[in-house]
C-alpha cells in the first residue's frame, strides 16, 4: 500500500503548487516498484506522472502522452478497468 499512499502524498504536494516535488516523488516510486502490490498501482503512477509533467512544462506534452498510453496498457494487462478509464480520460486532453 506504500505506493498508493505515496501517490497521495505527491497529489498533496501538487495541490500546494510543489509540482517539482510531486513529480520527484512519483518518479521515485515508479523506479522502486518491484512487488505485485506495487505494480498494481503502476498505471495510476504513470497517469499521475503525466499530469505533473504537463503542470511543470506544457512543452513536454508528448512525454506526458506516452506516460498515459503506458498507463492504459498497464491497466489493460491487469484488467484494471477503472484505472484504464482514468488514464484514457486524461489522454483525451491531448487528443
Amino acid at each position: 500500500m506504500r505506493q498508493m499512499m505515496t501517490s497521495w502524498l505527491a497529489e498533496a504536494h501538487a495541490g500546494l503548487g510543489e509540482n517539482d516535488t510531486a513529480l520527484s516523488i512519483t518518479e521515485q516510486v515508479l523506479a522502486d516498484i518491484s512487488d505485485a502490490t506495487g505494480r498494481s498501482w503502476q498505471s495510476e503512477l504513470n497517469r499521475q506522472r503525466a499530469q505533473f509533467i504537463v503542470m511543470l512544462d506544457s512543452t513536454r506534452a508528448s512525454e506526458a502522452e506516452a506516460d498515459l498510453k503506458r498507463a492504459i496498457e498497464v491497466a489493460r494487462r491487469q484488467n484494471a478497468k477503472s484505472l484504464e478509464l482514468r488514464a484514457a480520460t486524461s489522454l483525451q486532453v491531448f487528443g
